[in-house]
């Protein structure tokens, strides 16, 4: 005995034209009940998550990145590292920096590494690194200042900070290094 085989029904999703790529199709009349703007990729006007373009340095390639603003300022995927400018001074000086004067938002609990790098008399490369944690368990939203210690002497200084995922949200308002500039020529 054979058995009936039921109609199918008529295919609703996606509400776009197959084979238009993302946003560039046209709307598919009846059935669908989203309307996807074509000038935002094919990404939902409601999510208010915004794609930005970004270059990856390993592979060579541009991908899209989404920052979701819901979700706070920490990462659990990504690292992070900031490179502030090269400290010039007078050609030929040595600096010494003693000292980090930090001034951040506190949105949270966060650790990260601070790096001064720069080179010696004659030319080599060095460094120094410390590791720090600073915020609250509640985040207060006011600014507060905390000191990073840690000594270097050499020329063209640079800071950094980097930061592994998920090390808690990062918002530095100011920095400024503190420290001594030789007065004689080298």
């Amino acid at each position: 005995m054979a058995v009936p085989v039921p109609p199918k029904p008529p295919v609703t999703s996606p509400p776009y034209s197959p084979g238009g790529g993302g946003g560039g199709g046209t709307p598919a009349t009846g059935g669908g009940t989203v309307n996807i703007p074509n000038s935002n990729g094919g990404v939902f006007a409601q999510s208010q998550i915004a794609l930005f373009p970004c270059y990856n340095v390993y592979n060579s390639r541009v991908e899209y990145h989404a920052l979701d603003p819901t979700q706070g300022f920490n990462d659990p995927l990504a690292a992070r590292h900031y490179s502030w400018r090269v400290e010039q001074f007078k050609p030929y000086r040595q600096a010494t920096i003693r000292r980090l004067i930090v001034t951040f938002k506190d949105i949270g609990q966060a650790t990260m590494t601070w790096t001064i790098t720069g080179v010696n008399d004659i030319q080599e490369v060095i460094s120094k690194s410390v590791s720090l944690g600073f915020g609250n368990r509640t985040p207060t939203n006011r600014l507060m200042t905390v000191p990073v210690d840690f000594m270097l002497t050499g020329m063209n200084l640079q800071i950094s900070v980097d930061q592994n995922p998920n090390d808690g949200p990062l918002c530095i308002v100011q920095m400024f290094p503190v420290g001594t500039i030789e007065e004689n020529e080298l």
